[in-house]
């Protein structure tokens, strides 16, 4: 058997206000932490760790999960990366494209349905914790961000 790994990113700016308003979040965080590899750690943060906002660890760990997930890229395994705005775009084109590219990676075959744009409306749509949304992020944490993850925003094109 290929070990195939369909790399999922997201652009920081957006997962970092989405994990923090997740469901599991809060009533099911108990059991998130209980995955390993959820919370990764670096040596060069444990300092800092205490005095970072939320926004901050979130940026770390983002940048911490999408590194690791790289770098089996080049581990011999078939590796593909896909972004979750091209899976989910409002542009038709783009989603047809994205989500084609998907399902042939997971040799799932042609889908007729692969293109459809998707409900009207979004049914997981969070709106429990407006200040963590990117326009409501301070200087310092948009500072962290390009501090930590520019050659991954540049990587991912969310630059």
């Amino acid at each position: 058997y290929t070990v195939k790994v369909a790399h999922l990113v997201r652009d920081p700016r957006t997962w970092v206000p989405s994990l923090i308003s997740h469901e599991a979040s809060g009533r099911r965080k108990y059991l998130i932490r209980k995955v390993p590899f959820n919370l990764p750690r670096d040596k060069k943060f444990d300092q800092e760790w205490r005095n970072m906002t939320l926004v901050e660890k979130m940026l770390w760990r983002w940048s911490a999960f999408n590194r690791a997930i790289s770098t089996l890229e080049h581990s011999g395994c078939q590796y593909e990366l896909f972004r979750y705005e091209d899976l989910f775009s409002s542009n038709a084109e783009i989603l047809a494209q994205s989500r084609g590219r998907f399902l042939r990676f997971l040799d799932l075959g042609p889908n007729p349905s692969a293109g459809d744009s998707g409900p009207a409306r979004k049914y997981n749509a969070s709106r429990k914790h407006l200040q963590f949304e990117f326009s409501n992020w301070t200087e310092r944490e948009i500072a962290f961000m390009q501090d930590i993850a520019a050659d991954q925003l540049s990587q991912y094109k969310y630059q």
